[in-house]
């Protein structure tokens, strides 16, 4: 069942099959990269606020701080496109200043933010 999941990309599935395993040998690490895997799928399928909650469940991984900042200007980033300039401002605060991601970063869209306002 869970070789038949993760085939599918059904991680939801295979989490719970681990879940019930309990403390089986090797489950609470498996159910970690599962944690970790699903939320790689959901960022690359631009669910940021969910992958952003899915890595937050991980441990472990070096990247996972990172990939969790990403998520939260990807998240800034979708307001500011979508012309909610307020929250957008809030989040891009919110986050390190010299923080850079996908040719975002975050003091140039404070900039054009403040002078929008």
């Amino acid at each position: 069942m869970i070789g038949r999941s993760l085939i599918a990309g059904d991680f939801d599935a295979a989490i719970s099959a681990f879940i019930e395993l309990g403390e089986f040998e090797n489950c609470a690490e498996m159910l970690n990269a599962f944690y970790y895997q699903k939320a790689e799928a959901l960022y690359g399928s631009g669910s940021y606020a969910v992958a952003k909650n899915t890595y937050e469940r991980t441990t472990g991984y070096d990247d996972v701080p990172q990939k969790i900042l990403n998520c939260e200007l990807m998240l800034a980033e979708q307001l500011y496109l979508a012309g909610d300039l307020k929250k957008a401002q809030e989040a891009f605060q919110k986050l390190p200043s010299d923080l850079s991601f996908n040719n975002i970063t975050v003091l140039a869209r404070l900039d054009t933010l403040q002078k929008n306002a």
